[in-house]
């Protein structure tokens, strides 16, 4: 790598966080300007392969929201063309992208997640009966997506078929888990130290897209 590598910020992408991902990479592409740096915005689409063979760079800044942004698709496009990039790997990216494997997961390690169910989106007629005693308030979120896309809160089962169809337009597969009041506390970890840790305190009821 050169001594100044070209700094490529990946921003845009073709998921429903599209309008999200511009504002992260334009903010993102602006700091490292500031602070001296060769970077560059690189706008993705169906063309990405393209564009980085005809324009190499030296390293990548993922400032991708959603499908084809964060669950391992670009970040495996990177790796097979030999770019270093920012953000998990492949099977990281991918495992946490998809909720439901997520919290498999955290149930086969012992660690502690909401009760939950996942319903496919076309058995939305079958709610009633799946949901059963589950309770209520219950948040309800597309299986695979970000940035509170499709999420919300339901205190009824009106308000949970609403909030299920809403989320089954992001994703084929809905995902119900029993709502948790508590603090959401985001730390950063590089090469396996904590950077430090910021508390998420949302303008409304929760953390949402606004």
């Amino acid at each position: 790598m050169s001594q100044s590598p070209r700094i490529g910020v990946l921003l845009g992408g073709l998921s429903a966080e599209r309008e999200i991902s511009l504002r992260t990479g334009e903010a993102i592409h602006a700091a490292l300007v500031r602070r001296g740096h060769a970077a560059e915005k690189i706008y993705v689409d169906e063309d990405l392969d393209r564009v980085l063979r005809q324009n190499p760079i030296d390293v990548a800044v993922i400032a991708l929201h959603g499908t084809y942004g964060e669950d391992g698709c670009v970040q495996g496009l990177l790796e097979l063309l030999g770019i270093p990039y920012t953000g998990s790997g492949v099977m990281a990216s991918a495992l946490a992208f998809d909720k439901l494997k997520s919290k498999e997961m955290f149930r086969l390690h012992n660690v502690p997640t909401p009760p939950y169910y996942a319903l496919d989106a076309g058995r939305l007629d079958a709610l009633a009966e799946m949901h059963g005693s589950f309770g209520f308030p219950a948040f309800v979120k597309p299986r695979r997506g970000g940035s509170s896309v499709g999420a919300g809160l339901a205190t009824d089962l009106a308000e949970l078929k609403s909030r299920c169809e809403e989320a089954a337009r992001f994703d084929g597969s809905v995902l119900v888990e029993r709502f948790v009041r508590g603090r959401e506390v985001a730390v950063g970890v590089l090469d396996g130290r904590a950077l430090g840790a910021v508390e998420i305190e949302p303008l409304g009821g929760f953390y949402d897209y606004k």
